[in-house]
């Protein structure tokens, strides 16, 4: 049976597995925040994820961030006020989030 990568988990998926849950549906946002969006410690994603509890979200030369400890997902909105990321993320850092539709 063939193998699919999956970029929430960084595990391959078994394609055609009952028991798999393969999707193509892979939104890639990049982004550099903006001195707005540092003072009100949130973005807007572009779509709405199919659960939130699964965005991923990296700093680009840095290290991956835990969804529900680093940051937070409601709807379309991530935010990290209140979250560990408060204390590191900037204006004009880059970014990456991952997640499904």
């Amino acid at each position: 049976m063939p193998f699919k990568f999956n970029p929430l988990t960084g595990k391959l998926d078994l394609v055609g597995s009952s028991s798999a849950n393969v999707s193509d549906n892979y939104i890639v946002e990049h982004k550099t925040i903006t001195l707005a969006q540092a003072n009100a410690k949130e973005i807007v994603l572009s779509n709405t994820p199919t659960d939130s509890t699964k965005v991923v979200l990296d700093i680009i030369s840095g290290t991956p961030q835990e969804n529900g400890f680093d940051f937070g997902v409601v709807g379309n909105v991530l935010t990290w006020d209140g979250f560990a990321l408060e204390t590191v993320m900037e204006e004009n850092d880059k970014i990456r989030i991952i997640y499904t539709l």
